[in-house]
């Protein structure tokens, strides 16, 4: 109805000869959609085609939606339009930037400051090359052109904060947004930048409010999406060189494991590095570590070039030993299960009547070594590949095959109904390497489109929010906590980054821990709005990220009010010394999860 309205409207206008197309424009903008808005902005345009404007409009819904290619046409007809507006080589450049196409960016910019010297957007537009291309005293140069020519700027001043985080000056950072967000207490752009500051620095409860106040001033759009999903990235870490190729965390989140071919890991408290040995077998792939630290899988190639997947014990100095001689099953990868007790294989092979037959996807049992494939019915998907398990491992996320090989879905699957599968993505394109976030919300993976460069993306496992790109990479993986994501990156030579991210706090409970009189105390804090019954359990982990006790804190099933505070006693000190890692987990009646990495110092 909206729609037909706007469009009748448009035509009495142009009809009469008296069209507000400004004003036709912003309320389908509002309340319209992108085919009303592309309507209109064609008359506009043709009406007055030496005006840029709707052409830059046009060009910015169709960016919004998701067609950058579509966008760059309009963008580029706005350039004939007017072509001493520099605006219109701006978007150009933006189109560029979201493609990660720096140089031909830099043209575009160039161009619109030849037209305008103090141009906002084009000033802005450099600074995030030199973001782009990780040269950030050069972008922090740029960013304070752009805000010494626009000093009430909450975007220059966000871009020079935005520059300071990735110099790691989240102190400065903090003190250049906190500024702008004085001046400019409307600014959404400022507040968004002391939010990420604050969270850079640690302050997380400063944090959440400052993010709650950003939805207020930009409710819609992806970057609220991104900020109400928790997957804004307050700051990133680049591993050394050498650190590089799907990496994999420790259960207590102080060790990155990594590697293809020849592994190692790295303590991330002070950055040493170690190999990992397996004697005799140089060449080993795809590993993952189980929850107790105790053990990992990785594929190794046979001599007849079949790919297995075998256990191994993990040692104190690095060495792996085989826990078994036999392999688990020929496969490509396998994943601990979240109670150690199953690895989920993918590309598997098992035994029926005296034949091998894959089966995609199966279960090996660790205590009976019992092999099983997972029962799969989609005729249009037959294949499927890279499954990793949700945290409560209930249900698992794969990949699977569409009839052309670069289209490659992902789904969300209960085990319990194997046949009623949830499909994440819809692109066509290639998405591999999923991996299920910790509070059991977010799935990221690996994008391919013919050679363009991977990228990483999130989104919700539910189906609920449309998918979002965090930046070139692969092979993400979740910090045992959720508030990290490694990843291998080709950019800017190869290795391993660390984006560390925030946004809003969903988790319906906080969790806390100290010590109290030789005692480890533990706090739980309920945030839900509702009554919840919470069940919380926790772990503990010596300096070798090896666990060394589990068990429940509290009662088995806790009742817990809004605002409730409850503080439990683990019981006496278990039998450890100096730094260790407690991780709580706490687990709502209705699935929702929390958990919480704490450093203790043991008596």
């Amino acid at each position: 109805m909206v729609a037909l309205v706007l469009g009748g409207l448009a035509c009495s206008l142009v009809a009469a000869g008296q069209v507000d197309y400004d004003k036709a424009v912003a309320d389908a903008l509002k309340t319209g959609t992108p085919a009303d808005v592309s309507r209109l902005c064609q008359q506009w345009a043709a009406a007055q085609p030496h005006n840029e404007r709707p052409r830059l409009i046009l060009a910015r819904t169709l960016l919004a939606a998701g067609m950058p290619d579509r966008a760059l046409e309009q963008f580029e007809l706005a350039v004939e339009a007017n072509p001493l507006s520099p605006a219109p080589h701006c978007g150009i450049a933006e189109v560029f930037l979201l493609a990660r196409k720096p140089a031909m960016a830099a043209k575009e910019l160039d161009a619109a400051l030849r037209l305008d010297k103090s141009c906002l957007d084009a000033l802005l537009g450099k600074a995030r090359i030199g973001l782009l291309e990780e040269k950030p005293d050069r972008a922090l140069a740029d960013a304070r052109k752009a805000l010494a020519a626009h000093p009430t700027s909450g975007r220059a001043a966000a871009v020079v904060a935005e520059c300071l985080l990735a110099l790691g000056k989240a102190d400065d950072a903090l003190a250049q947004a906190s500024k702008a967000a004085a001046t400019a207490p409307s600014d959404a752009d400022a507040r968004h930048a002391v939010a990420r500051a604050c969270a850079a620095l640690g302050k997380h409860d400063q944090a959440q409010r400052h993010w709650e106040r950003f939805l207020q001033l930009e409710p819609t759009g992806e970057r609220a999406l991104r900020v109400r999903n928790g997957w804004v990235v307050a700051h990133t870490q680049r591993l050394p060189a050498g650190c590089d190729y799907t990496p994999t965390w420790s259960p207590d989140g102080k060790r990155l494991f990594f590697g293809y071919r020849e592994l190692g890991v790295i303590a991330l408290r002070d950055g040493s590095l170690a190999k990992l040995k397996a004697p005799g077998e140089p060449n080993l792939y795809n590993l993952d570590c189980s929850p107790d630290g105790k053990q990992v899988v990785c594929r190794k190639d046979q001599p007849q070039g079949q790919p297995h997947v075998y256990l191994y014990d993990l040692h104190a100095d690095g060495t792996l030993s085989p826990a078994r001689p036999e392999p688990l099953s020929q496969a490509v990868l396998g994943r601990f299960s979240p109670d150690g007790r199953q690895v989920l294989l993918s590309a598997a092979v098992v035994a029926r009547k005296d034949k091998r037959e894959g089966v995609g996807l199966a279960l090996c049992d660790l205590a009976d070594g019992t092999l099983r494939g997972l029962p799969w019915k989609l005729p249009t998907r037959t294949a499927r590949n890279h499954a990793c398990w949700t945290p409560d491992g209930a249900s698992i996320v794969h990949h699977a095959y569409g009839r052309d090989g670069s289209d490659r879905a992902l789904f969300f699957v209960k085990l319990a109904e194997p046949f009623a599968p949830r499909q994440l993505t819809s692109n066509q394109a290639m998405n591999i390497t999923p991996d299920v976030s910790p509070d059991s919300r977010t799935v990221a993976f690996t994008t391919v489109r013919g050679n363009a460069p991977r990228t990483v993306w999130l989104t919700r496992a539910d189906g609920s929010s449309k998918p979002v790109c965090l930046g070139h990479g692969t092979d993400a993986r979740w910090s045992p906590d959720g508030r990290s994501l490694a990843y291998h990156t080709y950019q800017h030579n190869k290795s391993i980054v660390v984006a560390h991210l925030t946004g809003i706090d969903a988790r319906p409970l906080g969790l806390a821990a100290r010590l109290k009189d030789a005692q480890v105390a533990v706090t739980i804090t309920s945030r839900a709005k509702q009554p919840l019954v919470a069940t919380v359990r926790y772990q503990l982990f010596g300096p070798q990220s090896v666990r060394i006790a589990q068990g429940a804190v509290g009662k088995e099933k806790m009742p817990l009010k809004p605002d409730d505070i409850i503080e439990c006693e683990l019981g006496p000190t278990p039998a450890a010394k100096g730094p260790c890692v407690l991780k709580l987990t706490a687990v709502a009646a209705d699935g929702r999860r929390t958990v919480q990495l704490v450093d203790l110092a043991l008596p």
